[in-house]
């Protein structure tokens, strides 16, 4: 297996927020997976990747790797400050996941059109968690936080199929 966006994935698949329920987790049809604006991660201008598609997706990568790594630090830190009920953290927590789902969405759209897709309904289910988290409704956060680990880990596994 390719190590890419599985740094992200891995970690938040496993759990919601501490202390929380989720009321799902799947993502399902009726999941928003809409694409992002032109440019975005999951912006129109993403196209199917013909060969050399996984070399072009890993330079896509690495220059959104960052942003991927302090969402995950993001979610497991919101999860533990829940888990500690420790509810003066969660506003800023809240406020620097959104800030880096914005600075992916706002990231050059990744070469592959279904990985594009998968990243945009991965920032969009990020965003749905970080705005719940700000309005105090923990168990809508959780079921944003799970679904958008789950369509990283669609992510990664399109970027392990790419050729």
């Amino acid at each position: 297996m390719r190590p890419l966006i599985a740094l992200a994935a891995a970690a938040l698949v496993a759990g919601s927020v501490a202390g929380c329920s989720s009321s799902g987790g799947s993502p399902t049809a009726g999941s928003p997976a809409a694409p992002g604006p032109t440019g975005s991660a999951g912006g129109p201008s993403a196209t199917a990747s013909p060969s050399g598609g996984f070399e072009r997706a890993q330079a896509w990568f690495s220059g959104v790797q960052g942003y991927f790594a302090a969402i995950q630090t993001g979610t497991e830190q919101i999860k533990s400050a829940a888990a500690r009920n420790d509810v003066a953290a969660l506003p800023n927590l809240c406020r620097l996941l959104g800030v880096n789902v914005v600075k992916v969405n706002d990231a050059p759209a990744a070469p592959d059109k279904r990985l594009a897709q998968a990243v945009a309904a991965a920032m969009t289910a990020y965003k749905a968690a970080a705005q719940s988290c700000l309005t105090g409704d923990f168990g809508a956060t959780a079921t944003g936080i799970n679904q958008g680990a789950q369509y990283l880990q669609q992510a990664n596994d399109i970027m392990n199929n790419l050729s």
